[in-house]
């Protein structure tokens, strides 16, 4: 509270000290930066509720007060500037956007901005008191229309139960008046009442002090004008330095005077706020416990009578529980009775019925068992027929399969014999295929066998190592040879073939000596498979030269191989007749 009052003292003598020399800032932090609202905010509902409590209310009255006190300075200090015109002139075109809270609505103010601005006047969405108050009358209806509604409904409920007893009647009439004067009572201690009748006072204050001080500042510049500046026009210069130091002192001493004046006018204004302030919180506080008291005494008898209303709605369903539960047991009783008796029967019956069926599962399992036993014994004796019967076909097929596996045994040794002789096949063949006339392995065995093989006959292996040596000594001559070189080449690879030394042993390599030689050691240990298989890798003229001898030994070859499975056939069917 000192700090707000410094600097409302300082602000003056700032004011007074602008008056005196004629000087205006160019931006006012203290006046421009500061909102200018109408009146302190008001206290929440929360608030109004929490302040029940001596300390609460204590601490809420002296925010209220310093809160109230803090919105008039600015409203002080705009006073004390709008005693310069000129400075509030200059500032004002300065500042084109500066348009105080407290005189935005004024006539005379509107004009005076027009005047310094023109076309440059900035205008503001204004709401006057008067749509204030229209706001506040619509509201209030709204809520006495909620609470005329709240009543009809109460009166209505009060009709329905019309049927009730005098003494509730009474209870309702009086819970009647009793919100309804709680209503009224919330009404007058609602915040927003509050509120607006404090700065409705404010608001009131506020436009004498400033209309007093515009009458003073009006007068004094009035006077002003005829003592000083009267005749100013005929004064020499030493007589215009005189009247100016006249009025330089003149207006010292006016702005002291002034300054003493708002100070005053302050100090009276902070005394009434105060007061004011007092005077409202203490209203309230009456007004918020006569709501509480009034508030209890309706909830306890609306809690009274709720409470014997429940009281008898128990009893009453005390009464309908306990007859439906008596009902309940009885019928649950009966029917676990016949439950019980129903239950007994068909134990009773099923046990009868269970005994009668082991019964018969015993004479059926007895009769199925003597008739298995039955059946059992005449298969035993045709299974004994059978095997008398399969011994006998056996002795005299095993006797006649024995002689067609001796025939073909040795049809297949005179076979081998023959190609060992590399002599024709003609006569082995048949006796072979007559050996063996219903076994079809060795008649597909036979007819894969080559044609002119069965009539001349294949080669021995002697007879092939003894060609592989021409062949090889050809096949060595002809790898020398060039491609397409004629007779002259043949020469020429003929004659570098005798100086040429073939190589011998299983050696590595493509060319034709070194297949020749890995040939010739195969064919040496009588492995004709694989000297076939390194003949094949030949190319060219050396290819050509021993094609027919890869014939040849290819038919010994399938001959041989002909001879060992239809002996190794034999072998077979005569290990299975033993």
């Amino acid at each position: 509270m000192l700090r707000q009052v410094s600097r409302t003292r300082a602000a003056v003598r700032a004011v007074a000290q602008s008056r005196r020399t004629f000087i205006v800032p160019s931006k006012a932090p203290h006046v421009s930066k500061t909102a200018l609202p109408i009146c302190a905010k008001p206290p929440s509902k929360i608030e109004l509720v929490t302040s029940a409590a001596d300390a609460a209310k204590s601490t809420s009255a002296a925010t209220a007060m310093d809160s109230n006190i803090g919105s008039f300075l600015p409203k002080l200090l705009l006073l004390g500037l709008l005693l310069t015109p000129t400075a509030t002139a200059l500032y004002v075109k300065q500042n084109p956007e500066w348009n105080p809270t407290a005189l935005k609505d004024d006539e005379r103010w509107i004009k005076f901005r027009e005047l310094v601005l023109g076309n440059e006047t900035v205008m503001e969405k204004k709401r006057s008191l008067e749509e204030l108050n229209v706001a506040i009358d619509r509201e209030n209806k709204v809520h006495k229309a909620e609470e005329k509604a709240k009543e009809e409904a109460k009166a209505v409920a009060a009709g329905a139960a019309a049927a009730t007893t005098a003494v509730e009647k009474k209870v309702d009439e009086a819970t009647v008046k009793a919100c309804e004067k709680i209503a009224q009572l919330v009404g007058e201690a609602s915040p927003e009442r509050m509120t607006y009748q404090m700065d409705k006072q404010i608001q009131a204050t506020t436009n004498d002090l400033v209309s007093s001080l515009k009458a003073e500042s009006d007068a004094a510049a009035v006077e002003m004008d005829k003592q000083y500046l009267s005749g100013i026009n005929e004064l020499d210069a030493n007589a215009l330095a005189i009247r100016v130091t006249q009025l330089a002192t003149e207006m010292k001493h006016r702005s002291k005077w002034e300054a003493v004046r708002l100070l005053e006018s302050l100090r009276h204004m902070e005394e009434d706020a105060r007061k004011k302030s007092a005077e409202v919180l203490r209203r309230q506080d009456e007004l918020h416990k006569e709501l509480l008291a009034r508030e209890l005494r309706l909830q306890q008898e609306m809690l009274s009578r709720q409470s014997r209303e429940e009281m008898a709605a128990l009893k009453k369903q005390y009464a309908e529980d306990l007859a439906r539960n008596v009902n309940q047991q009885r019928a649950s009783l009966l029917s676990e009775v016949q439950r019980t008796f129903a239950r007994e029967s068909k134990m009773i019956e099923d046990r009868y019925t269970q005994q009668l069926e082991k019964a018969k599962e015993e004479m059926q399992k007895t009769l199925a068992d003597e008739r298995e036993k039955r059946v059992q014994q005449l298969e035993n004796y045709r299974a004994e027929l059978r095997a008398l019967g399969t011994i006998l076909d056996n002795s005299s097929t095993y006797e006649a399969f024995s002689h067609r596996v001796h025939k073909a045994s040795m049809a297949a040794l005179a076979l081998s014999d023959r190609i060992e002789a590399a002599a024709p096949l003609r006569s082995e063949i048949r006796a072979l295929r007559e050996a063996a006339r219903n076994d079809s392995f060795i008649q597909a065995a036979v007819k894969s066998l080559p044609q002119d093989v069965v009539e001349q006959g294949a080669p021995s292996v002697g007879q092939l190592q003894e060609r592989f040596n021409v062949v090889k000594s050809v096949g060595h001559r002809a790898a020398l040879v060039p491609e397409k070189s004629g007779i002259i080449g043949q020469a020429f690879g003929t004659a570098l073939s005798l100086l040429v030394i073939p190589p011998g042993g299983p050696i590595e390599g493509t060319d034709t000596d070194a297949i020749l030689s890995r040939a010739e050691f195969a064919v040496k240990a009588g492995d004709i498979e694989k000297a076939i298989a390194e003949m094949k890798d030949l190319s060219g003229l050396p290819a050509q030269v021993s094609q027919d001898w890869i014939s040849a030994a290819e038919s010994r070859l399938a001959v041989e191989q002909t001879a060992k499975v239809i002996k190794a056939h034999v072998a077979l069917l005569a290990a299975s007749c033993s």
